[in-house]
């Protein structure tokens, strides 16, 4: 999958915070918010559809540790999930953080739009060690 960008992401050793069999969680260069990262599946496949039953439930799991981390890591009460995929058809999911002090008219599906203001690659990196103590400590 040359072409495609998370496959491309996957080979260059991102910060990893979470990984299962299935699916994994690391920091994007160009999403480097502290508390954001893009939740891929291992695998290429394109859309919802394309899941496995046992990637569908790994899904679920992934998810609900990602998000326990970043809500007690970031002191969040808010942490969206969203899959959009369209610009980059490898199935993936974006967990953010949403700070206390984003804005209202900033939130819900606006958040990501704010993307390129509330990048901070350093932050980013120390929060993402964070989280990963933060998975690592919530392991079943």
């Amino acid at each position: 999958m040359n072409d495609c960008l998370l496959c491309t992401h996957a080979s260059t050793a991102p910060t990893e915070v979470y990984r299962d069999d299935w699916w994994a969680a690391t920091v994007f260069p160009a999403l480097a918010v502290p508390g954001w990262y893009v939740l891929r599946l291992l695998r290429h496949a394109e859309g919802l559809a394309a899941m496995t039953q046992p990637e569908a439930e790994a899904l679920g799991r992934a998810l609900r540790r990602l998000s326990g981390a970043v809500t007690v890591t970031c002191r969040t009460d808010v942490v969206y999930a969203t899959c959009f995929g369209e610009d980059n058809r490898h199935l993936h999911w974006l967990v953010m953080a949403r700070a206390d002090d984003i804005p209202a008219e900033q939130r819900r599906g606006r958040l990501a739009e704010q993307a390129a203001r509330l990048v901070d690659p350093a932050r980013a990196q120390v929060t993402a060690a964070r989280v990963r103590d933060a998975v690592t400590e919530a392991a079943p």
